[in-house]
């Protein structure tokens, strides 16, 4: 996990109720670790919690959030400035945190330094990435880019276009920078900062196989319903990434 080190206020937790659970249920739940109810679930299904002295609220995290009565669960995080990371390339990434360079409009970003001082995301989500593949020797089964090197993280999945596990990058690298962008290392004096760099990635290669494009709408199709069916497996959430103009070819679950 790419956690950083952030503050946040002891014993307090941030929940939010399942939809369909029932809130009577999910207080006993709560009761049985000794919370009290600072705020009580409002009209979307928070409440804020305290607990007593010595309970360790990020291990009590880490357990609610599996619970199926729950739906997210957070720390009391104190806010800060936002934590800038020593990645080789960061100062170029502007729509990360855009300063004017390149010309461009200081504050015109997607804003995700302060959510930094949060989470940088963590293995309980995948990101499917539905492109062209990775940097990866298929022959040795390696992963080759050094920002998208971790196994645990980088998930191979399948070459939906040649029907195969070869999930090699095609030679425009457009899945590999696709998926350094959603989640290559970040803070590791190397390359790019992800967006995530702690989440899960699975590749799923849909595009620049050696088959023509008539299996395209085949492959869309078939890697959306094995992304869903891996989120279902694992019981970790899914978020799939698409190219632009591809959305046509993905199926309405």
């Amino acid at each position: 996990m790419n956690e950083v080190e952030i503050p946040i206020v002891d014993r307090e937790l941030a929940i939010k109720i399942a939809p369909g659970a029932s809130r009577a249920q999910t207080r006993e739940l709560l009761g049985a670790y000794d919370a009290s109810f600072r705020y009580d679930f409002d009209d979307i299904g928070w409440a804020f919690l305290e607990f007593p002295e010595g309970r360790d609220v990020v291990e009590l995290q880490e357990k609610l959030r599996k619970h199926p009565s729950i739906q997210a669960v957070t720390l009391n995080v104190i806010g800060q400035a936002g934590s800038i990371p020593n990645d080789t390339h960061f100062d170029k990434q502007w729509a990360l945190k855009n300063t004017g360079q390149e010309n461009g409009t200081p504050g015109a970003d997607i804003n995700v330094v302060p959510a930094w001082d949060i989470t940088r995301g963590d293995t309980s989500v995948v990101i499917a990435i539905l492109d062209k593949g990775i940097d990866y020797d298929s022959t040795n089964s390696n992963l080759e880019h050094e920002d998208l090197i971790d196994p645990d993280r980088i998930l191979i999945g399948y070459n939906y276009i040649d029907d195969n596990t070869n999930v090699t990058d095609a030679s425009d690298g457009h899945g590999t920078e696709v998926t350094g962008i959603a989640a290559a290392e970040t803070n590791n004096n190397k390359g790019i900062a992800g967006v995530a760099g702690g989440a899960q990635v699975l590749v799923m290669k849909v595009a620049g196989g050696t088959k023509d494009d008539s299996t395209g709408v085949h492959a869309f199709y078939k890697a959306t319903i094995d992304a869903a069916d891996h989120a279902d497996s694992t019981g970790k959430r899914m978020v799939i990434n698409v190219p632009s103009g591809e959305w046509e070819k993905i199926p309405r679950l």
